[in-house]
């Protein structure tokens, strides 16, 4: 994905007449590109900013190394730098957040909008008693790129090893009186270095059911947080 000046503008003026918006409070450089220079991506999201089109900019699954890049390109040049990142960040997936990028926390003002926290809806469980994706579930019905890379996994040593620690996982959740999803999405808002999480959902019910995640966070004490780690590593 191109983050070269023109499609930087034209992406943002694509999305804001779209949301039918004058601007939006941050806007993300989405996945990292080795073929754009770091100050012509610095001053296409700067410009956007003096535009009045976002008040801040981030980045979404770039490496510490990029993130360090544009910060230090930004400050030499006197311009606004990233303040914010979305990586992907949940019980089966924490490796980056809690290893790679923990340079990055305490830095005024950074922050984690992480995305993912159900892994693609196998944290809720529901693809665990089932040999394929059920019919109208994400995972058999979308046809967006990512999607489909992931469902190409379903059943290999990979996934299977997931969906053994999502069972686990549910001996725990039925002393809490709780859903799997539930204890995922809180457990990643425990975290206090993530700033928000975002959450998919393609039904109210399952709106619903992330916001009750919010009941959960009392409930995580140092026995459940050590029985999880047991589970996760």
């Amino acid at each position: 994905m191109s983050s070269a000046r023109k499609h930087i503008l034209e992406g943002m003026e694509d999305s804001l007449r779209r949301l039918d918006l004058p601007y939006v409070d941050i806007v993300y450089a989405h996945k990292p590109d080795p073929d754009t220079p770091m100050e012509e991506i610095v001053r296409a999201f700067n410009h956007l900013i003096n535009a009045g089109k976002t008040i801040y900019w981030g980045t979404y699954d770039w490496s510490l190394t990029e993130i360090t890049d544009a910060v230090d390109t930004a400050e030499r040049l006197h311009l606004v730098g990233p303040a914010a990142h979305q990586p992907e960040y949940s019980l089966l997936a924490q490796l980056r957040v809690t290893r790679e990028y923990t340079p990055l926390y305490g830095v005024d003002p950074y922050g984690l909008t992480t995305h993912s926290p159900l892994k693609k809806g196998i944290l809720t469980g529901k693809y665990n008693i089932v040999t394929s994706p059920p019919p109208g579930s994400r995972l058999a019905e979308s046809r967006a790129k990512f999607i489909e890379e992931y469902r190409k996994t379903f059943g290999d040593a990979a996934w299977e090893k997931d969906a053994a620690k999502v069972e686990k996982l549910r001996e725990i959740v039925k002393d809490l009186g709780v859903s799997v999803a539930q204890l995922s999405i809180a457990w990643t808002l425990f975290n206090q270095d993530v700033s928000c999480v975002i959450t998919g959902a393609s039904r109210v019910d399952q709106v619903m059911e992330s916001v009750r995640s919010l009941d959960v966070l009392p409930k995580f004490t140092v026995d459940i947080s050590a029985r999880i780690r047991e589970v996760t590593g």
